[in-house]
């Protein structure tokens, strides 16, 4: 799969987006010199250098390395890009396979903070009171969901897709039993710039209203008895379309609604000049606290020595992150040439480019 992903799509070796590939990191599986898998470890880096993938999800430590250990080897792979299932218990067992997440949805931080005008006081009265209305919207989508028929997915419902099964003409409320439903959060970073923090405060600060919003998913999930999940939003267009709403009601504001969009969940923003330690160190905590969804990535230059990505993606496993590598990968659809570059060709000169990269927000 690895030197497939590595080889490029079709006649001019294309970088393939999807499907995504995670390689799950264990450092006495494949992790350090001498595992038994270490050299699929370094295929896959390889890969990275110039396809952007795999992604690289720690079983090392964090919290689905503690799901590893109590299951005895239980893996939690992600869905979609960053999400994740709430523990599940049935018959004593932790069962991950064969569940779903009804959906996500997500807080605009920067405009409850605008709402609260530096008053974290009232910052945080009026988070529970939104996330109160994202857990009324879930409830409902629960209640609608779990009137339909085995017969409307049978696949799923009825013939073993799911964890465990109905028959067509029954209910399938006790298959979404285990669901999770999540609540999202985007624009720590212009949140906390709203909030006039000061910069010695911005990690804790942060730390703190990602906490609360965990306490709140908790507590829904012992009011409602549904699995709630706190998800860092990865929100590709939602940082445009709650960026546009927030200047249109409250103006253009420098560090909060002067860019065309705002900042994913808890991520460095991508104009900030700090090394990938740096980066990894500040988001870190944040990967503890969103068990839901989360990811951190950083960017390198295509083909970036493998020694260098090697550190950075043994630092981010050390600290029980999922973690992505970023690079520019283009291909010129005239010749087939590979590297980082965007306007034409430095081969042949054609303009005939398929760029392939992950951002959210443009320097």
């Amino acid at each position: 799969l690895i030197k497939v992903r590595e080889k490029g799509m079709g006649q001019k070796k294309t970088t393939a987006v999807f499907p995504k590939l995670v390689f799950l990191h264990r450092a006495e599986v494949n992790g350090n010199p001498g595992s038994p898998n270490f050299d699929i470890k370094q295929e896959a880096i390889q890969c990275s250098r110039t396809r952007l993938y795999p992604d690289y999800l720690s079983l090392d430590s964090g919290h689905l390395a503690e799901v590893y250990d109590r299951t005895g080897g239980k893996v939690v792979s992600p869905m979609g890009c960053r999400a994740y299932l709430s523990p599940f218990e049935h018959n004593g067992e932790e069962i991950y396979t064969g569940r779903s997440n009804i959906g996500a949805v997500s807080l605009n931080l920067p405009k409850i903070a605008l709402e609260a005008n530096g008053d974290w006081h009232k910052f945080f009265d009026l988070i529970e009171k939104y996330s109160e209305m994202v857990f009324e919207i879930h409830e409902d989508y629960y209640k609608k969901i779990s009137k339909m028929k085995g017969s409307t997915n049978p696949l799923y419902f009825c013939e073993g897709g799911a964890w465990t099964s109905v028959g067509y003409d029954e209910t399938v409320g006790k298959i979404y039993e285990a669901s999770t439903a999540s609540l999202g959060y985007i624009g720590v970073n212009e949140m906390l710039n709203a909030m006039n923090t000061e910069e010695k405060d911005r990690q804790n600060k942060a730390i703190q209203v990602v906490r609360y919003l965990k306490k709140l998913t908790e507590n829904a999930t012992m009011k409602y008895n549904h699995l709630y999940a706190l998800y860092s939003t990865p929100a590709e267009s939602l940082c445009y379309r709650f960026q546009k709403i927030n200047q249109k009601q409250y103006g253009i504001i420098e560090g909060v609604t002067d860019r065309e969009y705002m900042t994913n969940s808890f991520h460095v923003p991508v104009w900030e000049d700090v090394s990938a330690f740096e980066k990894l160190a500040f988001e870190a905590p944040f990967h503890q606290i969103a068990t839901g969804g989360k990811i951190s990535y950083n960017e390198f230059v295509y083909g970036v020595d493998q020694s260098v990505l090697m550190q950075a993606i043994d630092a981010a496993m050390q600290l029980g992150l999922y973690y992505g590598v970023n690079v520019v990968s283009t291909t010129c659809e005239n010749c087939g040439h590979s590297g980082d570059f965007r306007e034409s060709c430095p081969k042949c000169e054609s303009t005939n480019l398929t760029e392939v990269t992950r951002c959210c927000g443009l320097k």
